[in-house]
């Protein structure tokens, strides 16, 4: 245990207030937005270059945390007598991806959109386009009602252009696209069209310091979890792909690299039993992890060993 002495705690809460210029301390909670660039100008993938992330300074007598809040990456700083935890505060990024996790055609004559191969055509539910809705059309997400993260899968568009223009957010780094398909035949032999090999994820793109989860900062007197809450914490704990923490700053996940594409078959169904035994792509190497932020818990009001009357935890 670490002592903490009262006029600090007393700094703190002082310092808070002024920089939310409020006339009285026990009633202050606000946001402060600030714009951040995630990605570099260099980049030309379906992620969303910048993002802004949001500070909040929360000072009251009891705070109440009854829906999730999400900082995109900004910090967190409570002073409360009591904090009641019904939902979680969340620092990770969002990073922000539009549908097509696919590249555009170069414009070469010798390459191709991957919507535009044979196996792709039918978007409305393809077998050949299944397995990559599921490589990218997954996040993690938050369901209120069972206190827990789980991982969602998304809708496939209805309609597949290579500019589709709705967005999803994601609790991990960036993942790569696919690459255009190649229509170069060998030796004038359609099943000799070779596959594109998947691309990195595009981590020499991202600002890894913009992308580190916020820090959590808490002083109170007593810290209250619900019922529902502590029990969808015990529940999840160490089960991949739903998890149920409370303070959450972990370090993003890694950006998923691209799988490797089928051979061009556009216009040749007749060749379909030849390249159905044909080999794919190889798949990119997936990115590294993002750093986390830190949490810092100070129980106010609780004796230390030698008897002084507040402490850290």
């Amino acid at each position: 245990m670490v002592k903490v002495a009262l006029p600090f705690c007393a700094a703190i809460a002082m310092v808070a207030c002024y920089s939310v210029q409020q006339a009285r301390c026990a009633d202050a909670w606000r946001k402060f937005p600030r714009q951040v660039q995630l990605l570099d100008e260099s980049y030309s993938g379906n992620y969303l270059n910048n993002l802004t992330r949001y500070d909040y300074y929360i000072i009251q007598d009891q705070v109440h945390v009854d829906n999730i809040i999400e900082t995109n990456g900004g910090n967190i700083l409570i002073v409360a007598n009591d904090l009641f935890l019904n939902a979680p505060l969340d620092t990770r990024v969002h990073f922000r991806a539009s549908q097509n996790y696919w590249k555009k055609a170069s414009g070469s004559p010798n390459t191709a959109s991957f919507l535009t191969s044979g196996y792709y055509t039918d978007v409305n539910g393809s077998p050949g386009m299944r397995p990559f809705d599921a490589w990218y059309y997954h996040r993690l997400v938050y369901d209120p009602s069972s206190k827990k993260y789980a991982l969602q899968q998304l809708p496939s568009p209805s309609v597949r252009t290579d500019n589709l223009s709705e967005a999803f957010e994601y609790l991990e780094l960036p993942s790569a696209q696919i690459p255009p398909l190649s229509t170069i035949e060998y030796g004038h032999a359609y099943d000799t069209t070779r596959a594109s090999d998947g691309v990195d994820a595009p981590d020499q793109h991202l600002i890894f310091e913009n992308a580190r989860s916020g820090d959590i900062i808490i002083f109170a007197g007593h810290i209250h979890i619900c019922e529902t809450c502590d029990a969808s914490i015990k529940q999840t704990l160490g089960q991949p792909g739903a998890v149920g923490p409370f303070l959450e700053v972990s370090g993003l996940q890694g950006g998923l690299g691209s799988p490797g594409t089928l051979p061009y078959a556009i216009g040749y169904p007749s060749r379909s039993q030849t390249l159905n035994v044909a080999r794919g792509g190889l798949s990119g190497r997936p990115g590294k992890g993002g750093d986390a932020g830190t949490i810092t818990i100070h129980l106010t009001g609780m004796p230390t060993a030698d008897g002084e009357g507040s402490g850290s935890h």
